[in-house]
């Protein structure tokens, strides 16, 4: 089946759908939109915290995120009830996780937390309205060949629900997670894509043997297990982070799920040290926004030409310490993928696969709260003669708690490259397109601002080279802003 490569799929495009959906768990954690679309070979169109945890945390909680404060603003009895329901959050993601009840605009919801916590049940939600513009070039009408070119909005909302297994007579810490999400949106080259109301997850996490191994399986969103794109691990106040479109293209599930099973087995003295193995089903190798036409709803078990996908990740994470450290997460990770896909050169290659690794490290701590200064750095490569990104690397500095009187606020600025597909561009050139970009770079620099418990404002500007594809002829830098508000609930 041959490739077809829409235009809308370039590295601003990519680095603004990953700003919609770093706002949403569920809409993917800074993931990507178009990940894999195919060339059509004849007609190229012209134009995408704390403190250690329990022992029955999940990988997401022992100690990716930066600490942060307790949080402040509710009366005692109230932050004891936070602790309370954030037992219920979900543990179903193994990179990420949701703020504390206590950082939502309604830590009791009008009492009906407390009476699902009576009956072993949770539920968090959050609804995040986006706006995005090129300052530099946007202009009010005419064709988008990249995100912000012209005025965007857009809103995706989501909700998550637990249970306590172990009240049935599963083991202790045994969870299950449903959530569902929901974007409006126009979509239009480079915004987040139109998604009606579909099944996000629905998986059981079970940690045994004091957590040294952890199994999970049900329907999953790949990109929120594996790779660790969320600068904290906090998916509702991060500011925006430097995101990579390779693991996606690689066949990661990133808007509606694919059957999934993991385990996830650490050393029994530390618990630092971990593999951490899956196999799941590759998402269509048309794309992901392909995918999401396919299986709408998030249910089907299969799609079209699509089979197998193995990842296998090796890290070492800690926490805070007792004795002062600060976090540390370093992994490296492999992605396999049986599935079939089509070559530039038209022939058909038997697999897909890509390689990335990441380290995330805690640099310093206030003086006046646990939060500080954080160093996080990734790099991804992918064949160049199947996938239209073939390598790229970030590097992020981020500031938890910039400000003494701000302990919630966050500062990232952030440099990223990425590398187009050589065999992509031979192809075009020979079609009679010239003058085309290799690579595009992204400066960012990102505020979020926390208004008030459960609302965070987050600012971001984008400076990108080269925001179109090699598709067509270079586009002139971009200066993207993006403006969104974090409502969780």
């Amino acid at each position: 089946m041959p490739y077809w490569f829409a235009a809308k799929t370039s590295p601003s495009n990519l680095k603004a759908i990953a700003l919609a959906c770093l706002l949403s768990v569920a809409g993917t954690s800074e993931c990507m939109a178009d990940a894999q679309t195919q060339v059509n070979t004849s007609a190229p169109d012209p134009q995408v915290p704390a403190d250690t945890p329990a022992p029955n945390a999940s990988l997401a909680q022992s100690g990716l995120a930066p600490a942060v404060p307790a949080p402040e603003g509710l009366p005692p009895m109230e932050n004891m009830e936070c602790a309370r329901f954030d037992k219920y959050n979900t543990r179903i993601m193994s990179t990420i996780y949701l703020p504390s009840v206590c950082d939502t605009v309604a830590p009791n919801l009008f009492g009906f937390r407390e009476f699902l916590a009576d009956h072993g049940w949770g539920i968090q939600a959050s609804t995040s309205p986006v706006f995005d513009y090129d300052v530099l070039n946007g202009h009010r009408g005419g064709a988008q060949y990249y995100a912000g070119q012209t005025p965007s909005a857009y809103n995706i909302s989501n909700v998550y629900v637990t249970y306590d297994l172990s009240r049935i007579g599963f083991p202790v810490g045994a969870q299950f997670t449903g959530s569902a999400s929901n974007i409006f949106s126009d979509g239009r080259t480079g915004e987040a894509p139109v998604m009606h109301p579909a099944m996000t997850t629905m998986g059981i996490v079970q940690p045994l043997l004091d957590n040294t191994l952890e199994l999970k399986a049900g329907y999953l969103l790949t990109i929120q297990d594996f790779v660790g794109m969320n600068l904290t691990g906090n998916a509702g106040s991060a500011a925006q982070g430097l995101s990579s479109v390779i693991p996606a293209m690689a066949g990661l599930s990133v808007y509606t799920p694919t059957p999934t099973a993991e385990i996830t087995v650490r050393d029994p003295w530390t618990k630092n040290f971990y593999n951490h193995f899956g196999i799941s089903r590759s998402v269509s190798p048309d794309g992901s926004l392909v995918e999401l036409g396919q299986n709408p709803t998030g249910f089907r078990w299969r799609t079209p030409n699509t089979k197998a996908l193995f990842i296998d990740e090796i890290g070492y994470k800690t926490g805070m310490t007792q004795g002062g450290g600060l976090p540390v997460w370093a992994r490296a990770g492999v992605i396999y993928n049986t599935t079939n896909y089509t070559r530039f050169d038209g022939s058909v290659a038997n697999n897909n696969h890509a390689f990335y690794a990441g380290a995330t490290v805690q640099l310093t701590k206030n003086a006046h709260n646990p939060g500080g200064l954080n160093l996080d750095i990734k790099v991804d490569a992918a064949p160049s003669d199947r996938n239209f990104f073939t390598k790229d690397y970030s590097i992020n500095l981020f500031w938890v708690g910039p400000f003494e009187n701000r302990p919630f606020d966050m500062f990232s600025l952030g440099f990223s490259q990425t590398f187009e597909s050589r065999d992509l561009q031979s192809f075009e050139a020979a079609h009679g397109v010239q003058n085309t970009s290799t690579v595009s770079t992204d400066v960012s620099i990102s505020y979020s601002y926390r208004v008030r418990p459960g609302i965070y404002l987050i600012s971001t500007a984008s400076l990108v080279t080269n925001p179109g594809t090699v598709m067509a002829p270079k586009l002139p830098t971009a200066l993207i802003v993006n403006e969104k508000i974090i409502f969780s609930f």
